[in-house]
């Protein structure tokens, strides 16, 4: 279960669970928080088959993380790839109206120690 303002520590458990499992779909079914913490578990799952160990590595996630916020602030640098493997399709199905999350790449994760 997802809290309101998902954290980045609840999108890793989904990551490891992910992990764990090895699915080859991923259904998000929610409102915009639990929609934005299975895209971010997703993205890190599929992160972590090129970059062993990331996921029992705390540091690096936030390092990551870090990186991924300062490049979105420079608006020249919004555009950023991640070479990382398809290894699952995401169907993300909303049940609350507004969010929007279901049809965006973007997602809101808050920092669990500064709580923003």
């Amino acid at each position: 279960s997802v809290k309101p303002d998902p954290t980045l520590s609840q999108a890793v458990e989904i990551a490891r669970q992910m992990a764990d499992f090895k699915p080859d779909t991923v259904i998000l079914l929610g409102g915009g928080s639990a929609l934005d913490a299975g895209k971010i578990g997703r993205f890190l799952y599929e992160y972590s088959t090129r970059h062993e160990g990331i996921l029992e590595d705390d540091e690096a996630i936030k390092e990551l993380f870090l990186e991924l916020q300062q490049k979105f602030m420079d608006i020249r640098k919004r555009i950023v790839k991640f070479y990382h493997a398809r290894l699952t399709q995401m169907v993300a199905i909303p049940t609350t109206s507004g969010t929007g999350s279901e049809v965006t790449p973007f997602a809101v994760i808050t920092d669990d120690e500064t709580h923003v």
